[in-house]
């Protein structure tokens, strides 16, 4: 989990910079998808550190369900992400602007690559729903990255074509409705 954060922590700083640069709400999408993805890293391994505390006179069974908690937690602040990514697409549709796509695509394939790296250090092949969760995260970390590394992509070969900056951060979103819904019904049913 350390591991990850620091890399996601890095990601994130290099993403929201380059994608003011770059003019893509892909790129800042991907940044604030990637930004809760720190925060949820960040729970997940506070709430690690907490089931690793013994029992004591006030909590009796310990803190096993931290991880549950912080894995509902995480889902509930991809819902939040996922909103203000939709808004800034959609509002981006309706006021286009020009995306330096070499930029982005440079960018992005760094997250995919930083991305893809942290789920393979979190693949541990436990049940634990907080370490799925935090694998989860990664690994649509890194296919929203491939959506916009292809967005861009396509956006060099057609530069009047705007609307597919927008169009692969409504994918992001849709990647991080997914990732969501799986965490919270997982977390809800544990609960």
């Amino acid at each position: 989990l350390t591991v990850s954060l620091a890399l996601n922590t890095g990601l994130v700083i290099a993403q929201i910079a380059f994608g003011i640069v770059a003019h893509s709400t892909a790129l800042l999408a991907d940044a604030g998808h990637n930004l809760s993805d720190v925060a949820a890293l960040a729970l997940s391994l506070v709430a690690v550190r907490l089931v690793l505390r013994p029992p004591n006179a006030s909590r009796s069974y310990g803190n096993h369900r931290a991880t549950i908690l912080a894995a509902l937690a995480n889902a509930a602040l991809i819902a939040v992400v996922t909103v203000l990514i939709v808004v800034a697409s959609v509002h981006r549709l309706g006021h286009p602007e020009h995306v330096r796509a070499g930029l982005v695509i440079v960018v992005a394939s760094l997250g995919l690559v930083i991305n893809g790296a942290a789920a393979l250090v979190l693949r541990d092949g436990s049940s634990d729903l907080n370490m799925r969760s935090a694998l989860l995260h990664m690994a649509g970390d890194a296919l929203a990255s491939l959506a916009v590394v292809f967005a861009a992509v396509a956006l060099l070969f057609a530069p009047s074509a705007t609307w597919l900056d927008p169009a692969s951060a409504l994918v992001v979103a849709a990647i991080i409705i997914y990732q969501a819904t799986r965490v919270f019904s997982g977390s809800v049913a544990v609960l």
